[in-house]
């Protein structure tokens, strides 16, 4: 699938110019039996919760974007 995504990304959005941006949600849980739960430091609310953080990385370009 990683294969995939970059030979798409290469082909249809790369311009020669696009740039790599990262950044980090978090997602409030309630319960304990999604995988990363824990009371952590939430940026969503600037507080600690029980919550998950995803750090995602995306490709941008002047053709478009995508999650990699």
């Amino acid at each position: 699938m990683c294969a995939e995504v970059r030979d798409y990304v290469v082909e249809h959005l790369n311009d020669g110019a696009g740039i790599l941006a990262i950044d980090e949600t978090s997602f409030l849980k309630k319960g304990e039996e999604s995988v990363g739960v824990g009371r952590q430091y939430c940026g969503l609310t600037g507080q600690v919760e029980n919550c998950q953080v995803g750090v995602f990385l995306a490709y941008i370009s002047s053709k478009g974007q995508s999650l990699i």
